[in-house]
């Protein structure tokens, strides 16, 4: 996510931390450094150290992983936009890979995943918030999801748990066909966040770690693992400035005509008339930008992955170089985008008919009964002396 100066001053912390612990001495072995992890991840996440498996690489946990929660079935429905690295994955397994996709790809529907569900031992795939779009699912549709696959499993991928803040962690204490992802960098973007750390029942999670018992978690991984799980306050600083970029950056696109969507993840979709000239523009000035055009109900996105404000102004200066022919539309994309936030609140917003950055629906004033009135009127006043 971040580039330049904030990946620079993590990994000089990194470092700092790595001299200055005596916890991290080089003279651990691997097994007490991964047990030592284990045990803070358990500690974090309010989960028993039996719960948790620290993994280095997410493709060397996948395999295994499909291979004990599919023995029932051979198809994976993925709730929303599925990524690469988990159609790469299935593959390999052998199973059927289906997308279930509401009316908006921008509102995670959990009635599009429930009607692919036949048989009850398939396994959903969940990423929450998604990887491509940024929609997300609230923890009761979750809940609905495993209830609906007893005989199955549910992967939920908490990727960008750090600036969503919606977890199933909490689903397994009831549940033991669930399992969660976790990065341990993604939110500093470091280039150690494909490592992270898998939660799921004691005995899921015992198997996997008799099949992964040649894994090698290195030092460098095992410090930057330790130093974001212990890095509370640098984490909410990032995330700040990730939120005030986002804004910024999406205020002066729009007030450049250029359509675009701030999500719950380090990204913003950008929509404009051509993208694979836009794209080609923007790779020709070393803008970090996917194509999104071949995702189904994505036609015309891009998606820009937010990096330092220094960076985010090389965007709107390689923006300001292109004509505006090849990104400005004439349509409005109108569907609907789903904001869930931990409180389980659900609020559906359309875009705006004009290019602004945020419009506010007018209050509905609720009219007062003269009881009610009268009620107020009794209630003693304090003084304020």
């Amino acid at each position: 996510m971040s580039g330049g100066r904030d990946s620079r001053k993590l990994k000089e912390q990194l470092r700092s931390h790595g001299r200055n612990s005596a916890m991290l001495n080089i003279g651990l072995t691997s097994n007490e450094q991964i047990a030592h992890l284990s045990a803070t991840i358990a500690r974090r996440t309010l989960l028993s150290p039996g719960a948790v498996l620290p993994f280095a690489d997410l493709q060397d946990l996948l395999p295994h992983l499909l291979a004990e929660v599919t023995a029932q079935t051979d198809h994976l429905i993925s709730a929303g936009h599925v990524s690469l690295d988990i159609v790469i994955a299935a593959d390999h397994r052998g199973l059927k890979v289906s997308e279930a996709l509401g009316v908006s790809p921008f509102a995670a529907s959990v009635d599009a995943a429930l009607a692919k569900v036949v048989t009850g031992s398939e396994l959903v795939y969940v990423a929450n918030p998604n990887r491509i779009t940024g929609s997300n699912l609230g923890l009761t549709e979750l809940e609905m999801l495993v209830r609906a696959v007893p005989r199955g499993f549910v992967l939920i991928d908490e990727y960008y748990f750090d600036y969503f803040g919606i977890t199933g962690l909490t689903l397994l204490e009831r549940y033991s066909n669930i399992g969660i992802l976790r990065s341990f960098a993604a939110a500093f973007g470091v280039e150690s966040s494909e490592s992270g750390f898998f939660a799921g029942s004691p005995e899921l999670v015992g198997r996997l770690r008799g099949r992964m018992s040649d894994q090698v978690i290195t030092h460098t991984i095992y410090r930057t693992a330790m130093m974001t799980l212990e890095s509370d306050a640098a984490l909410q600083m990032r995330l700040k400035t990730l939120h005030d970029e986002a804004l910024r950056i999406s205020t002066e696109l729009t007030r450049r005509g250029l359509q675009n969507r701030i999500t719950a993840a380090d990204f913003l979709l950008l929509r404009v008339k051509e993208p694979t000239t836009v794209g080609n523009h923007l790779a020709r000035h070393k803008i970090p930008c996917e194509n999104l055009d071949g995702y189904p109900l994505l036609g015309n996105y891009l998606r820009y992955k937010l990096q330092s404000p220094l960076s985010n102004d090389r965007l709107l200066d390689a923006i300001g170089r292109i004509a505006e022919e090849a990104y400005r539309m004439t349509t409005i994309d109108r569907r609907m985008v789903t904001l869930r936030r931990p409180t389980e609140m659900v609020v559906e917003t359309p875009l705006s008919k004009e290019p602004v950055a945020a419009k506010r629906k007018p209050l509905r004033l609720i009219p007062i009964t003269d009881q009610q009135k009268k009620s107020k009127s009794r209630r003693p006043v304090r003084s304020r002396r």
